[in-house]
């Protein structure tokens, strides 16, 4: 998944460059967060004396052959001449001073900066993704300085390979011919067929995709490499080393790819980092727009938590990217995009579909058997239809299967004789190409072979275009009530979502401010749906901690109609958005004294929990104003104090011993005493303060149940509000045994 605190600050990033603080408070933040980074690089930096053009405090940046003394510059406009000569007419010798200014500089400026090294926004947004090394930047930037008497080293020239040997070769297969029958055998529609074979001297692939028909990119250790398949031709289209995975192009011709923990973006002949902070990226997705997504992490497997496995929008510019945690316990070899925000994940055993407008869990209905042991390399024909190539983990073989989304049926459409596959790309309206390997036994040196494949697309379904259609009623199923039909539909504006503060109009007046946060009315200004908008108060550590867990815990189970979702975010946790409740259970405390309205309550809380107990998250914060009315249904809401499962909770610490966690009266025993450590059974103990809180129309006082005496409830809320956790009811399905003892069975509730 991303690193985590990495991308706090790229997000942090985002919002600063594109906010509206005076230059003096962006250049202190912005420095802040470079040090911070600097550091994670093993650079021992600090904050220095004032600069000259801000007068805000530099930067000090030892480094092991030099010191430069670094100033970020956040002037509305390109910095002048003289203000360079300024800076440059203050500066010694040691250490040197570089400039950086995120409007860059003037052309008098570039070409007369005597003794200063010149650095632009690329140059920083390179550093915070993790694209370059700073010390290797800033080497470079100074012997270039000192030799070149080129003050200004622009990020592409830096990147890129200075006199790349030229690009390695294919012939056709009668000049190259393959060293066995590579066709082992192939389904009877489907045709494959050798169209070039490599020269000596290739690199390793590690990806492919189609300019067009005719055109291929691969990713080599030494940067892109385009071949016109009919011609045999290459030619290097962007020789830069670091790069690797499938590369996606865009409708605006701009190329993505990954390099090191960065997405960077290739257009116009400049390089420029667009995303970072990936660890253990999987590879990269786009859809038919050009919206580019990264998967990265690992799922969990073997019992081993929630995993790390993450989908991060990446956004049009640097600081926007936006990362939804997927739950699946998998591992994930590969990811294609489907359509809208459903995506299919490609694993050795079960395969998932991932819809991030619906929920970030892969439900159990929407996984797909897999036939394959490394399904590597994943391309989508259409919304039903995957084709997956993998090894067979011995070296000898390689499947081609097509996965049909809806039956979930699975067929081998080839058998081929490869050591292994290193690519495939579909060409808009033509073929599908595969890229294999035929090194043998002499592993060292690669020998890639391109084969076209002619696969028919699916038929459409008969009734695929008509007001009856199953298929696409089964395609769109989204398991949510609240999520398509009528003014209440927030479907359209989850798969609209951006993480952009400027898509919502706000209320003057909010609906409810409490100490961390404050919530707005608002109206979402592209589909006019009417929102709840979620603000920080503060901006501390903790409080940003508690709004990413209220986000996770919405994407991951929104989809439930008893769980308030989360429809779009700040990437840097600073808001959220959800919809628009009618009013909370503090609000109907009169209509709660019918026991079949108050049953249906309880249910409806319990069938909220269900899940995230079941997974290991723990809410901590029943109360009835976090218990919210939505299209009719009760549901849970604000998990900012909630817990993840063990194992994946941020920052322990947090939860101290002895501290009250909670709501005084509604929160249980269990929670002053180590927070940390309380389960499901301390959401329980909340609910049973509910009813005493319903039934007596009293407010519960800390640790002390409120028994409902004499009433049909008062058995029910004795077990659950036990002192001694483990007395009480085990899960929330015995919760519902319990209670529905007492009075008449709910109606409505699933």
């Amino acid at each position: 998944m991303p690193d985590v605190r990495l991308s706090e600050v790229i997000a942090a990033y985002g919002e600063l460059v594109d906010g509206d603080l005076d230059e003096r408070d962006l250049v202190d933040r912005l420095s802040e967060l470079t040090v911070e980074v600097l550091n994670r690089h093993g650079i021992g930096a600090r904050r220095s004396r004032p600069g000259v053009v801000t007068s805000a405090a530099t930067i000090a940046v030892p480094l092991p052959s030099m010191s430069v003394s670094l100033e970020i510059c956040g002037a509305r406009a390109p910095l002048t001449g003289g203000q360079i000569a300024a800076v440059g007419a203050r500066a010694s010798t040691t250490p040197l001073v570089a400039v950086l200014s995120l409007r860059g500089f003037a052309a008098e400026a570039i070409e007369g900066g005597d003794n200063v090294l010149l650095m632009d926004r690329q140059h920083l947004e390179a550093i915070l993704s993790g694209l370059v090394d700073p010390a290797g930047l800033f080497e470079e930037a100074v012997h270039l300085a000192t030799f070149d008497a080129e003050p200004y080293l622009p990020l592409t020239r830096f990147l890129l390979h200075r006199n790349p040997a030229p690009a390695p070769r294919f012939m056709p297969p009668d000049r190259v011919p393959p060293p066995w029958d590579l066709l082992q055998d192939t389904a009877a529609e489907v045709r494959v067929r050798q169209v070039l074979g490599g020269l000596p001297g290739w690199p390793e692939i590690t990806g492919m995709t189609a300019v067009d028909a005719d055109r291929l990119l691969l990713t080599s250790a030494d940067g892109l490499i385009e071949v016109h398949v009919r011609r045999g031709t290459t030619d290097w289209f962007l020789p830069m080393p670091g790069l690797r995975g499938a590369p996606v192009r865009r409708a605006d011709g701009s190329v993505l790819v990954l390099c090191g923990d960065a997405v960077i973006a290739y257009r116009g002949g400049t390089v420029e980092p667009i995303a970072g902070g990936f660890r253990a990226a999987v590879g990269l997705a786009a859809d038919r727009d050009g919206e580019a997504w990264v998967l990265s992490g690992t799922g969990a497997t073997f019992g081993g938590g929630s995993g790390t496995l993450s989908l991060t929008r990446v956004g049009e510019r640097f600081g926007s990217q936006q990362t939804y945690g997927v739950a699946f316990a998998a591992g994930v070899h590969g990811l294609a995009w489907l359509r809208g925000r459903r995506f299919f994940l490609a694993t050795g055993s079960d395969s998932g579909i991932v819809d991030l407008s619906r929920s970030s869990a892969v439900s159990p209905r929407d996984h797909v058997r897999s036939e394959q042991p490394y399904p590597e390399h994943v391309i989508a024909l259409d919304a039903r239809t995957v084709l997956t190539g993998s090894g067979d983990g011995r070296g000898v073989g390689v499947t081609i299967c097509r996965t049909d989304l809806v039956t979930h049926s699975v067929e081998v459409l080839a058998r081929l004789r490869l050591n292994k596959i290193q690519g495939m790309a579909e060409a808009a309206e033509g073929p599908v190409y595969l890229l294999g390997d035929v090194r043998g036994n002499d592993h060292s040196r690669p020998r890639p072979v391109i084969l076209k494949a002619t696969i028919p697309r699916p038929a459409p379904a008969a009734a695929e275009d008509g007001p009856t259609s199953f298929r696409d009623l089964r395609l769109a199923a989204m398991g949510d009530r609240r999520s398509e039909d009528g003014p209440t539909s927030f479907r359209d504006l989850r798969l609209a979502a951006m993480g952009d503060r400027r898509s919502y109009a706000l209320d003057a007046t909010p609906i409810a401010d409490g100490g961390q946060a404050t919530v707005f009315g608002a109206r979402h200004r592209a589909s006019g749906t009417r929102v709840a908008f979620k603000r920080l108060n503060r901006r501390s550590v903790d409080d940003i901690a508690r709004m990413r867990r209220e986000i996770e815990a919405g994407q991951r189970y929104g989809d439930n109609a008893h769980v308030v979702p989360v429809l779009d975010f700040d990437p840097g946790a600073s808001w959220l958005v959800m919809p628009l409740a009618s009013g909370t259970a503090e609000e109907v405390l009169d209509e709660l004294e019918d026991p079949r309205r108050l049953l249906d309550l309880v249910a409806a809380v319990c069938a909220g929990l269900r899940r995230p107990h079941q997974d290991g998250w723990v809410h901590r914060d029943l109360k009835p104003t976090n218990i919210l009315r939505l299209d009719g249904e009760w549901a849970v809401a604000d998990w900012g104090l909630g817990r993840r499962p063990r194992g994946q909770t941020s920052q322990p610490g947090r939860t101290r011993a002895g501290f009250l966690y909670g709501t005084e009266g509604f929160a249980a025993p269990e929670l002053s005493d180590d927070a940390h450590e309380a389960g499901p059974q301390a959401d329980i103990f909340s609910i049973g303060q509910l009813i005493g809180w319903a039934v007596t129309r009293q407010w519960p006082r800390a640790n002390r149940p409120l028994i409902p005496a004499g009433t049909v409830w008062q058995t029910a809320v004795e077990v659950m509000t036990h002192d001694d956790p483990a007395r009480r009811p085990a899960s929330v399905d015995d919760v519902l045994e319990l209670v529905r003892s007492a009075p008449a069975e709910p109606t409505g509730q699933g």
